[in-house]
């Protein structure tokens, strides 16, 4: 068992703010637009739904990104990409301040896009190197907070500022907030395990061949189909099943925010149970908190109650797919993990459209239906796969010598 010393230990705990902020970025980003689409349509002269879409355009520039430019993560190392797309987003971040047409907006998005599909398969990469394996995990779930501090945090502050002052300021506070993250990618650990031998066939059609990649990026594809056709009418439902305000209603997003934001408790379950064994359990009890979605929805207090916990649920599947990924194949991770945000991005885009025209004809109910569905041949691959998955992952724990970094230590 390795032991930290206290440098070593403040090095991680750096490492991790900095990666947590610069996922933040990335997600405060992607949710900014929904919640101020009124403001920016009248400023631009634009109907609601052409801004919209937009929207739609930076799903599409982040799945692309990550299909086609993370290769280069295993290239030129994580901390390099990760540099090079916070780089991007910053100048998307402050062409949109600047945006003076819907179009303009549009494609200072799909540019944010392609910064992004750079940046989360990076900072996820990142997090599964910079401490021991037996804390892999832990490191893991802090980072992802940071979609949970734009979900609580940065958005709402962000939506007070669009409202009160000016929507193109909103961009602007992420832009500063964004400046202040870059300089902190300096001390991140230097790329030790990212180098990959020239003369080695690289691409994303090579990594789909590795064994064990196809299944859980399948498995990634069908989780996040799920949770974005749900979560899109999730308040929607709430509103004309409870007759309560949109603000009452936007508390969900806190109750799914502060689930998900555990990290503590889930990074220990995770390391505990091992992602392998925890993955399967919690797809099943993820499709019984989509099933019982429809009966909370007859009570808001019964209903955050289950929103918090499923948030919780839901980390914990998404931190056990990413860390088995990250696992599969250790010296292409940021390719393997490019692809998992590209999966799920697609997902996103599939999900909602799906979502979008299911539920004004056959409701919400379709919605649920439709994810414990997906939940259920999600844990049927799985288990089907498993010991393939194991297989892969144990003759690469046992003949890797990839060095990993803590502080500025060196482990093998």
């Amino acid at each position: 068992m390795f032991i930290m010393d206290q440098s070593a230990a403040k090095s991680v705990t750096s490492a991790v703010l900095t990666l947590m902020a610069a996922v933040a970025v990335v997600g405060s980003n992607g949710l900014l637009l929904s919640p101020i689409l009124g403001e920016v349509s009248n400023a631009l002269n634009a109907s609601v739904e052409s801004v919209a879409k937009v929207m739609a355009a930076y799903g599409g520039g982040t799945a692309l990104s990550a299909l086609v430019l993370a290769p280069l993560i295993d290239r030129i190392g994580a901390r390099r990409s990760l540099l090079i797309g916070l780089s991007v987003l910053l100048v998307a971040l402050l062409a949109s301040s600047m945006a003076m047409h819907v179009i303009m907006l549009g494609a200072a998005q799909v540019l944010a896009g392609f910064g992004a599909g750079l940046v989360l398969p990076s900072a996820y990469a990142l997090a599964t190197k910079i401490t021991s394996p037996q804390q892999a995990s832990q490191a893991l779930g802090r980072v992802l907070i940071g979609w949970s501090l734009s979900m609580v945090v940065v958005v709402p502050i962000a939506a007070y500022i669009a409202e009160n002052f000016s929507w193109r300021f909103a961009y602007l506070m992420l832009a500063v907030g964004l400046v202040m993250v870059l300089p902190r990618i300096y001390y991140l650990p230097r790329d030790l395990d990212n180098a990959v031998s020239n003369n080695q066939p690289k691409g994303v059609t090579v990594a789909l061949r590795y064994p064990g990649v196809v299944p859980m990026l399948s498995i990634s594809f069908v989780f996040s189909t799920a949770f974005y056709g749900v979560y899109a009418f999730l308040m929607q439902e709430a509103q004309s099943t409870l007759h309560i305000p949109t603000g009452e209603s936007g508390l969900l997003v806190l109750a799914y925010g502060f689930g998900f934001a555990i990290t503590t408790v889930a990074g220990k379950v995770i390391g505990r149970l091992g992602p392998k064994k925890l993955l399967p359990m919690a797809l099943i009890a993820n499709a019984m908190l989509f099933a019982l979605l429809l009966p909370a929805m007859h009570n808001f207090v019964v209903l955050f109650v289950v929103v918090v916990t499923w948030g919780i649920v839901e980390h914990l599947c998404l931190g056990s797919m990413v860390l088995l990924l990250s696992q599969v194949r250790p010296d292409r991770r940021g390719t393997v993990l490019g692809l998992n945000s590209a999966i799920t991005y697609v997902g996103f885009m599939f999900g909602t459209a799906v979502a979008s025209d299911l539920y004004p004809k056959t409701g919400f109910i379709s919605l649920v239906i439709a994810a414990v569905g997906l939940h259920i041949v999600a844990t049927v691959i799985f288990m089907f796969r498993r010991q393939h998955i194991d297989k892969t992952i144990r003759s690469w724990d046992t003949t890797s010598n990839i060095p990993r970094t803590i502080g500025n230590k060196i482990i093998s």
